[in-house]
Order: structure tokens, then sequence, then C-alpha cells
């Protein structure tokens, strides 16, 4: 190895050079595997190496597949105890994430149920919230409603429920200022300008106060009778033959005063 290093450092052609190298990193992987070598030969043999060595010398046939069903044992052995791993491990994770999905739906469910409960307050609070018109300090004083009125509206009557289907334009009562707050207040609420007093008022001036008198009145105004009316103008015909019907129904029912149109009749 120094013969060849002392003619590597004498050499001046770049071939000579480079084969000179070659043989020289050769020589010394040869060495490197022969110290390896001797050192594998110092170590102690593993039964697996032993086995091998032995194979063909003083083991039996015999003793050749036993310690060869012996590995495979252990290798089945080895191989089950990973796939039960897998399996724990799986199961684990499956049930790691249903905690996970119920934790979720639960959180989900209290969230909704906050929204819920936050809604019906918002709910309430605008209700509680809620102004009806003042009740005004001087209240126009009642007038009476003319007979002639009344004489024109029963005959508007008579001649628009002939034919429900034909009718264009809706019977209303006539209205007047009846002086009591609880007509004034409901006025935004009714469809009809007529207050409850002013359809009472109308009925008995119009002489139905007999029982049969009333029903017969009041079967006129059902809601239901309106259906037949034309398409456009049904919905809003119905609510206000409502507020009529309920006013003549409560009258008929023996109610004092009968009930108030702005309410009980929406």
């Amino acid at each position: 190895m120094e013969a060849l290093r002392k003619r590597l450092a004498e050499a001046t052609d770049p071939a000579s050079q480079a084969r000179l190298r070659r043989i020289i990193a050769q020589q010394e992987r040869n060495a490197r595997n022969r110290q390896a070598w001797d050192e594998d030969r110092d170590l102690p043999e593993s039964p697996g190496q032993k086995r091998k060595r032995d194979d063909g010398k003083e083991r039996p046939r015999e003793q050749i597949f036993a310690d060869i069903e012996s590995d495979l044992r252990e290798e089945e052995a080895r191989q089950k105890r990973e796939a039960e791993l897998r399996r724990c491990a799986e199961a684990r994770r499956q049930s790691e994430a249903e905690k996970r999905r119920i934790e979720a739906d639960r959180r989900a469910q209290f969230r909704e149920k906050l929204r819920r409960e936050r809604e019906r307050r918002e709910r309430e609070q605008r209700r509680s919230n809620q102004t009806y018109p003042p009740i005004p300090r001087v209240l126009q004083p009642a007038v009476a409603i003319p007979l002639q009125s009344i004489t024109d509206w029963r005959q508007h009557v008579a001649l628009a429920f002939t034919n429900y289907s034909a009718m264009q334009i809706f019977p209303s009562p006539p209205a007047s200022p009846c002086g009591k707050p609880e007509c004034h207040l409901t006025r935004e609420l009714r469809t009809l300008e007529a207050c409850k007093c002013n359809i009472q008022a109308c009925i008995r001036r119009a002489g139905i106060v007999s029982k049969a008198q009333l029903k017969s009145e009041r079967l006129k105004w059902h809601p239901d009778r309106f259906a037949a009316c034309p398409e456009d103008r049904r919905e809003q015909f119905a609510k206000m033959g409502r507020e009529v019907f309920v006013v003549v129904d409560g009258m008929f029912q023996g109610e004092e005063g009968g009930r108030c149109a702005g309410f009980d009749g929406k």
C-alpha cells in the first residue's frame, strides 16, 4: 500500500495517476472488509446463525422441520398480537369519535335551546313594548246614525246578499263616533270603519231584535258565505263579514253589548 502511494506521488501522467488512485481505493476497501469479517468472527453466534451453520451437519431432518414449525408459530402469534393491537386501537379511535360526536350534539342542542329561549324573551319583550294609540283627552261625542243611512244600508245588504258571487262592493254598516274609548283604540285593528256600537245600533234600529231575526241575520254575515265572492275580494270580504258576524252572534247569544269586533273578531 505504501509502495502504491509512493508511485502515485512520483507519477506525472494523469492516466497513471487515476489508475493508481483506483487501485489504492480498492485495496483500502478490501482491508476494511477483512477487518469487519474478523470482528464478526469474534462475536457470539445467535441461535438462528448456529442452526444455519449446523443444519447440514449435526441436526436431523425432523429437528429442522420442528424448528421451522416453531418459527411459523412464533410468526403467527406475532401477527395475531399485532392484529389485536390494531383492533384495539381502531375500537378506541371509534369510541373517542363517538364521544366527540355525542358531545358535539349535546352542545348543539344546548345552543339551540339557548337560541329558542332568547327568541322567546325577545318576542315577549316586543309584545310588552307594544303600545296602543293613546286615548284622546277629549273624545268625540256620540252621534246617532241617521235612519236614512240605516235604510239605505239594509237595501244594499238585501241586494248584495242575493248573489254573493257577483258582489263587488261590500255592504259596510254606516259608522259614526260612539264616544267609547275601546272602540277608538280598536280602529286600527278593524277592517270596517263601523265599531261594534255602530253595528248594534244599526241592527236594532232596523227592527232586527227577535231571536229568529238575529239568527237569520248572523247567518248572512258568516265568513263561509263569502267564499263564493270574486277571488280578488274574497279574503277582504270574509274579514269584514266576520266583524259583523261576531257582533250579531253576541246579540243572538244574549251577551251584554255583544263581542268586540276589533279583538274577538280578528
